[in-house]
């Protein structure tokens, strides 16, 4: 398995890893605790791709307060787009299309863009409409 060696010397097998694999006792070290658990968690990672073998769309739903859900949007988008699928954005909430990232995207051939709401539930004030509107988009 591993050789000792001192944590003071570079490895110079790069088949070794990392430093001071085993102490002079021979007891385990955090790096080969640490190199085996890893081992065991690529084990069944790549397990688990194997199995993928269906090829289908997905549907990610952003929601929730705060911060962060469209910045998240355009990320996946962009990442979906470097990887030459084809992507749609439904914008359910925010009646406004006049976003520059929108702008952007939308003269991408790949990305088909719908602003499906009329505006913030808070804005609107009126709930049958806000339902009905939902149920359309």
């Amino acid at each position: 398995m591993a050789r000792e060696r001192s944590p003071s010397r570079p490895p110079s097998d790069p088949e070794m890893g990392t430093w001071a694999i085993l102490t002079s006792t021979g007891a385990l070290t955090p790096e080969l605790s640490h190199r085996e658990r890893m081992q065991r968690k690529k084990t069944v990672v790549d397990a688990a791709v194997a199995r993928a073998t269906e090829s289908r769309g997905l549907l990610l739903v952003l929601a929730g307060n705060g911060k962060g859900k469209s910045s998240s949007a355009l990320g996946m988008l962009a990442r979906a787009l470097g990887h030459g699928f084809r992507v749609a954005v439904a914008q359910f909430v925010k009646g406004r299309s006049d976003m520059g990232e929108a702008a952007f995207f939308r003269c991408q051939p790949a990305v088909t863009w719908r602003v499906l709401g009329e505006g913030f539930s808070w804005e609107t004030q009126d709930r049958e409409r806000d339902a009905t509107t939902t149920a359309r988009a």
